[in-house]
């Protein structure tokens, strides 16, 4: 398992090279499978500390649940 950064981006653009072709629904769960695994590689490492980045991306997500 290999070493996951200290700080982690969840903007779909910084670790899904096709993030455009999802749906919002598909984004927000890879984004959670994706913040999952890097937890997990963390706790494997015995890291004291990981930061997740989340919520400044383009506002996707909530432009399109304003719309539904």
């Amino acid at each position: 398992m290999k070493k996951p950064p200290v700080q982690i981006d969840l903007h779909a653009e910084a670790f899904l090279y096709d993030w455009q072709d999802y749906t919002p629904d598909e984004l927000a769960n890879e984004s959670l499978i994706y913040m999952r695994d890097m937890l997990d590689a963390a706790i494997y490492w015995d890291m004291p500390e990981i930061k997740f980045v989340h919520g400044k991306g383009k506002g996707i997500l909530k432009k399109w649940s304003m719309m539904n």
